[in-house]
């Protein structure tokens, strides 16, 4: 697979970092590549802010597969957008997930050669420790951090999901709203 994340003056996407080695014989205008422009929404946050712009990891995998292909990094803008560009047309499960939500994924998405737009939907928070799922774990880790703000001792962004800078009750509210969650989900 190969295929590099835009940066366009429309959407402020961020490049794919180390990853552009892979794609130096591409351009965006590839004849016979494929484009994913992808979205997703972040409960908790306010779209349009710059608190909505942050990083999610974006996998691809051989349908049914567990093994990544690649993945890679980038910012979403501040609507919850970013676009790949210069994927081998086929057949993908795509994922899309940031560290300190539940991830989505879109089985067996068809990539024909040119522009293909998905809405991934919600990802959810709650995964304070990144590993995918809502759990006892993630409750603990945010329990430690309730009622601090960014400089205080024992302060965890992973458990801020307003983007506030504080660990409070709608910050638990969101947690324990998606208790149990496990990802990706569909």
């Amino acid at each position: 697979i190969l295929f590099r994340v835009l940066k366009t003056p429309r959407h402020g996407f961020t490049s794919a970092g180390a990853h552009d080695a892979w794609f130096a014989k591409l351009s965006a205008s590839s004849p016979g590549t494929a484009t994913l422009n992808g979205t997703v929404t972040l409960p908790g946050l306010t779209a349009g802010t710059a608190a909505y712009q942050l990083k999610v990891q974006v996998r691809i995998f051989q349908p049914g597969g567990t093994t990544p292909l690649t993945t890679l990094e980038t910012t979403i803008d501040m609507n919850g957008g970013f676009s790949l560009t210069g994927i081998a047309p086929g057949t993908y499960d795509v994922e899309v997930k940031e560290a300190h939500r539940v991830g989505r994924i879109a089985r067996n998405m068809s990539l024909a050669a040119g522009v293909t737009t998905r809405s991934f939907g919600d990802l959810l928070a709650g995964d304070t420790n990144g590993d995918d799922a809502v759990t006892l774990a993630d409750y603990s880790r945010l329990r430690a951090s309730y009622g601090k703000c960014e400089g205080d001792p024992g302060y965890q962004r992973g458990g801020d999901f307003t983007g506030d800078g504080c660990i409070s009750l709608q910050d638990y509210s969101r947690l324990r709203a998606n208790y149990g969650t496990a990802g990706p989900l569909p």
